[in-house]
């Protein structure tokens, strides 16, 4: 339940930071403006910004849900890791989930500092969705970075390291057991799922283009 608490939290913050800071349609229209002129009647655009306005009304419900699922699979993650090393007896899955749950803070941090950067420089809702802080992406042009390896240089990034040493330190909290051994154990699992992933992701991103 505290951990249910927690992720509310998170999702409220986030949200009503977003809210306050971002203005979409501000971000929308300079895209537009950066792409020349488009050839997109202006009842499309209106009804398509109406269409973010209204799913933007869920988007506290979504985040709950989404950090809910993150936190799952994390844990089922770290299940296997211990599963594996022989440290999984009497490991209930809610204990791992409460590691994901607090290791989980200092993403919500990044994304607070995404926001505040946004709201504060001139950018298009383009590089609103590419940005991300402290990520190896800064270092490309969006305009000219082939999509399918915009997740991959946005998942490397200092805040992505710090969340692995705390789902390291958090591990090993929860279990009691060494650092070394906490280390192999997010490291094998959680490193492994997450090339998996990034794995899908790309293939998505290419089928979908």
């Amino acid at each position: 339940m505290k951990s249910l608490l927690i992720i509310v939290f998170y999702a409220v913050v986030i949200y009503a930071v977003n809210f306050y800071l971002i203005d979409l349609e501000s971000l929308i229209f300079r895209q537009i403006l950066e792409q020349g002129d488009l050839d997109i009647p202006e009842h499309v655009l209106l009804e398509g910004l109406d269409q973010l306005k209204y799913w933007s009304k869920f988007s506290l419900l979504f985040s709950v849900l989404i950090f809910v699922v993150k936190a799952f699979l994390v844990a089922a993650l770290l299940y296997s890791g211990l599963f594996f090393a022989n440290y999984h007896h009497n490991q209930p899955l809610s204990r791992l989930f409460n590691v994901a749950v607090y290791a989980e803070s200092i993403l919500v941090i990044a994304v607070l500092i995404k926001i505040m950067v946004i709201s504060s420089g001139d950018f298009s809702y383009d590089a609103f969705m590419k940005y991300y802080p402290l990520s190896a992406i800064s270092f490309f042009d969006y305009s000219t970075l082939h999509q399918i390896f915009v997740y991959p240089l946005q998942l490397v990034n200092a805040f992505e390291l710090a969340y692995i040493v705390l789902l390291i330190y958090f591990l090993k909290e929860e279990v009691e057991i060494p650092f070394l051994r906490s280390s192999r154990i997010v490291v094998t699992s959680y490193g492994m799922g997450m090339f998996c992933w990034v794995i899908l992701v790309m293939f998505f991103t290419l089928n979908m283009m």
